[in-house]
């Protein structure tokens, strides 16, 4: 029974894959860790086809969110939403993709945080 489950589970990622390839998907998104075939057919049927399209998405446009059109606010389906991607995943899988694509050092990140968490004790400090 297991083996016929993970067989059925290898042929829909299969199917998957061989989907977002005839869209033109490359292999520098099938090779990102964190994409499951199922996403990356996803991401490929809505034009999203290498490491750099997928580094270029904001966070929202993956996980989904809420803008404001007239006056109404209007839900914005995430591409990967179905997929249970929320806010700070999809953050962290775009950030992810920008570190390997050498558009963002890693090491600016920590400064960054470390130059918050210095400007939040100097709040403290002169409310004191």
């Amino acid at each position: 029974m297991q083996a016929r489950a993970r067989d059925f589970l290898d042929a829909q990622n299969r199917k998957a894959l061989e989907h977002a390839r005839e869209l033109g998907v490359e292999d520098s998104l099938v090779g990102f860790e964190g994409l499951t075939p199922q996403m990356i057919e996803a991401l490929a049927v809505d034009g999203v086809l290498t490491l750099e399209d997928f580094a270029t998405c904001a966070d929202w446009e993956l996980a989904g969110g809420w803008t404001t059109v007239n006056g109404e606010r209007v839900k914005d389906d995430g591409l990967l939403e179905k997929f249970d991607v929320n806010l700070e995943e999809a953050q962290a899988l775009v950030m992810t993709a920008r570190i390997q694509l050498g558009w963002v050092d890693p090491a600016d990140l920590v400064e960054e945080s470390d130059e918050e968490d210095d400007e939040g004790e100097t709040t403290g400090e002169a409310g004191a």
